[in-house]
C-alpha cells in the first residue's frame, strides 16, 4: 500500500492516529534555493512541504513584494546593473519601482551561510507572482493545495524610510491575499503587534502567528495582544515542554522557528509542537515521517 506524504505526516510508526505536523519551508527552501524565490518556492511545493513561509513588504506604491529585508541585501543581492552591493549604503525597495527591483538579481552569488544552496538568477518576486507560479507548478497528488504563511515585515520606527504605516501593510497584504482567492489557505504572522492588531481588526478570515525572539515566556508573550492568536511561534531555542503545553492549554498551536538539525526537530516533535519551520524543508518531512508524534 502506498501512503503519500500526508499520510506520513499525520500517523505515527504504531498507525495510531496523531495530530497533523505543518511542515513549512522557511523562505522556500532556503538550504537548497535562494530564499523567497520562485524556483525555491516552486521545489519546496514540489517535495509535498504543508505550507510555504515567506515574508512580504509594501513599497511606497502598493506592491506587495516577497523579500526578507526591506532593502536590497549586499549578501545576497546585486544592484539593478548587476552592480555589487558591498561597501554601498543600504538601498531600502520602499521607494523603488516594482520594475526596478525586479532588475535587481538575489540568487546568483548564492548565500554564504547555506553552502549546499544552488546559486541561480533570481529576483525578489510580488505575492502574486509567488502564487501565480505554484499553482501551475508540480505537487504529489495525493495531497491537498499547498498553505501560505506570510509574514509582514515592520517596524515602527521606519515608517516612510522602510515601511508605510502598519494599518497600511496589513490593508495591503490582506487585499492582496483576498484578490489571489487564498484567504483559506493564508496565515499571516509577524513580529510586530501594531500589524497583528491591525489584521485582528480586518477579520477577512486569515490566521494569524505570534512571532516570538524577546526571551519570555509564553503567557507573557500573549499578553502583549488584545486577542488570542492562532499560532504562537518563536525561536525554537526559547521552547520547553511545559511552555508548548502552556500555549496549548490556552488553545494555541506552536510552531517554532528555524529549525534546521534533525535531533532538534525530534526533541520538539516529541514535546508536542504542532509544526516545524525549517530551510531544510526536505530534512523535516524525513524527520516528521519517522517519529513519534503524540496525539
Amino acid at each position: 500500500m502506498q501512503f503519500g506524504v500526508f499520510t506520513f505526516l499525520t500517523m505515527t510508526l504504531l498507525g495510531c492516529a496523531a495530530r497533523t505536523i505543518d511542515v513549512q519551508g522557511h523562505r522556500g527552501a532556503r538550504a537548497v534555493l535562494p530564499e523567497n524565490s520562485v524556483p525555491g518556492f516552486l521545489y519546496a511545493n514540489g517535495i509535498g512541504v504543508t505550507t510555504l513561509e515567506l515574508d512580504v513588504i509594501v513599497t511606497a506604491a502598493g506592491d506587495v513584494v516577497v523579500s526578507h529585508e526591506p532593502w536590497l541585501s549586499p549578501e545576497i543581492c546585486r544592484g539593478p546593473g548587476f552592480e555589487s552591493l558591498d561597501g554601498q549604503p543600504l538601498r531600502s525597495l520602499y521607494p523603488m519601482a516594482l520594475a526596478e527591483i525586479q532588475r535587481c538579481d538575489c540568487g546568483s552569488q548564492g548565500h554564504p551561510r547555506f553552502p549546499n544552496q544552488a546559486p541561480q538568477a533570481t529576483v525578489k518576486p510580488t505575492l502574486a507572482q509567488v502564487v501565480e507560479a505554484v499553482a501551475t507548478g508540480s505537487r504529489p497528488t495525493s495531497l491537498p493545495p499547498v498553505l501560505y504563511n506570510i509574514e509582514i515585515k515592520h517596524d515602527a520606527a521606519e515608517v516612510g524610510v522602510h515601511f508605510p504605516t502598519a494599518e497600511t501593510a496589513a490593508r495591503t497584504v490582506l487585499a492582496e491575499i483576498e484578490r489571489l482567492g487564498i484567504v483559506e489557505r493564508s496565515t499571516v504572522q509577524s513580529f510586530s503587534a501594531s500589524v497583528l492588531e491591525a489584521v485582528h481588526r480586518a477579520n477577512v478570515g486569515v490566521a494569524t502567528a505570534w512571532l516570538m525572539e524577546d526571551e519570555v515566556t509564553v503567557a507573557e508573550a500573549l499578553e502583549r495582544l488584545s486577542f488570542t492568536p492562532d499560532i504562537y511561534s518563536p525561536h525554537h531555542v526559547l521552547l520547553t515542554p511545559e511552555e508548548v503545553a502552556l500555549a496549548h492549554e490556552t488553545g494555541v498551536r506552536v510552531i517554532p522557528w528555524t529549525v534546521n538539525e534533525a535531533a532538534r526537530m525530534g526533541e520538539l516533535l516529541g514535546w508536542g509542537v504542532d509544526g516545524l519551520i525549517s530551510d531544510d524543508p526536505d530534512l523535516a518531512l524525513q524527520v516528521v515521517a519517522t517519529a513519534q508524534i503524540p496525539a
